[in-house]
Formats: structure tokens, sequence, C-alpha cells
């Protein structure tokens, strides 16, 4: 029992780490619910199922997975993180900054923040006033242009990068 429940872990940590390095897709929740039904009453299950509906928009469905999740492993970062995401997708601005903030203070490594871009597009305002300053302090660097893309830093891996700027002046400066 304890290995498949090692397994599980390992498994929502891949699938985390590819949702650092990909955008939404519905694929991502199939797989989350594959790892789920492995052990339905793991708390990994609730994680995934929790993240699965938040994927699928479905936000309070979201938070009752991971309130299940907290109440069986309350010194689970992951679960506090998603459950920041899914208060975000709410507008529950003081949720979101508390769960992630205890995500972190329980030991959620920085680079696994990356999601947190997908909130750029639906909370823009929420993006550049909470979640660019709590980029900034850790090891995820945001790129100063126009779409303000991620520039993750990893030791030899640097994933959805900006594109080099065009810039003529530069380039005469080299001539």
């Amino acid at each position: 029992m304890p290995e498949l429940m090692h397994n599980e872990a390992s498994l929502i940590l891949s699938e985390w780490t590819e949702m650092c390095q990909e955008s939404i897709n519905p694929e991502m929740a199939n797989r989350l619910r594959a790892i789920a039904e492995t052990n339905q009453q793991h708390v990994v299950a609730y994680i995934c199922w929790g993240v699965a509906r938040w994927l699928s928009k479905d936000y309070a469905g979201a938070l009752v997975e991971l309130e299940r999740a907290i109440s069986l492993d309350p010194l689970g970062w992951d679960a506090y993180f998603w459950r920041g995401v899914a208060h975000a997708s709410l507008s529950q601005n003081e949720d979101t900054k508390v769960a992630i903030e205890k995500s972190l203070e329980l030991g959620l490594p920085p680079v696994l923040l990356t999601p947190l871009r997908w909130l750029e597009q639906d909370r823009p305002d929420f993006y550049i006033k909470y979640v660019v300053p709590l980029l900034a302090r850790s090891p995820i660097k945001v790129t100063d242009n126009q779409s303000s893309q991620f520039q993750t830093r990893v030791p030899g891996i640097i994933t959805h990068a900006a594109p080099p700027k065009n810039d003529k002046a530069s380039s005469q400066k080299d001539e």
C-alpha cells in the first residue's frame, strides 16, 4: 500500500510539472481523473479530482475536493496551492493569498507556482497586483514585455521564455 501511495504522489507531481510547461488542455483533467481512480480514498485522489474540476471550470466543486484533501493531510502543500488557484478563479482574493502563502509556508517548491500564469488571462488585475510580486520573490522571473510571458529558471532548463526583442536600434549598435 505505501508503494502505491508513493506512485500516486509521483504521478501527480509529474502532471504538475507538465502543467508548468503547457497551457491548459482537456487531456490534463482526464489524466488527473485516471490517477484519482487508482486509490479513491487517498489524499492524492482528492487533489487530482480537485485540480481536474478546476481545469473543467467547476471551481466550487474543486474547492470541495481540495478541502477533503486538506482534512486528510493538513500539512500537505499541494492541496493548499490548488485551493488558492480555485479561490482566485472565484475572485476570492484574500482566500487565494492565504492558501498560496500557506502552501509556501508548508514547503511548496516555488518553481511549482508556475501554473499561476494561467490567471493572467482571466484575472489580469489580480495577476498584476498579487501574482507578479509573488513570483518576483521566487526563482520564477516575469519578463518585461507586452505579453508578460514567464521565464522559469531551473538549472539547465528554461521554459516558456519570452521571444527575443526585434529592435533595429540594438542591431545597428552591434554592426
